[in-house]
């Protein structure tokens, strides 16, 4: 489905899965509330969201102990220019993520490569 993330054409509870990878850092942070609820709407108690996320914790470190060039920095922290919108609003740590999904009714694993977050959030109550 291409679509609106605020304006999702489902009915409440109908999704059993949800993959997200690369687009939870496009979300705005001003509309979290309605694109988390959203997603909290569209999927089934014991439904998952899962994909992929920079992790801002890997970005940071790599900047302070120069191991990655100024280019792959700047791409992470605000999104690359790929000729559309592509603006990273919002990046993550572990930490940051799971307030985020306890928030919007979800209980998340991660597994996580030391640079991207990869995360498999499960939907545990309605908000």
């Amino acid at each position: 489905i291409c679509c609106d993330w605020l304006k999702l054409p489902l009915p409440d509870k109908s999704i059993n899965e949800i993959h997200a990878s690369d687009c939870l850092e496009h979300h705005r942070q001003w509309q979290m509330d309605e694109s988390m609820g959203e997603l909290n709407r569209i999927l089934k108690i014991g439904g998952t969201l899962w994909g992929t996320t920079p992790n801002l914790s890997f970005v940071i470190k790599s900047a302070y102990e120069k191991t990655r060039d100024e280019d792959w920095i700047m791409r992470n922290l605000f999104g690359d220019r790929a000729g559309y919108n592509h603006t990273h609003y919002v990046l993550y740590t572990k930490y940051s993520m799971r307030k985020m999904f306890d928030k919007y009714g979800f209980s998340v694993i991660f597994d996580s490569l030391e640079d991207w977050i990869h995360f498999t959030a499960t939907k545990v109550r309605d908000i």
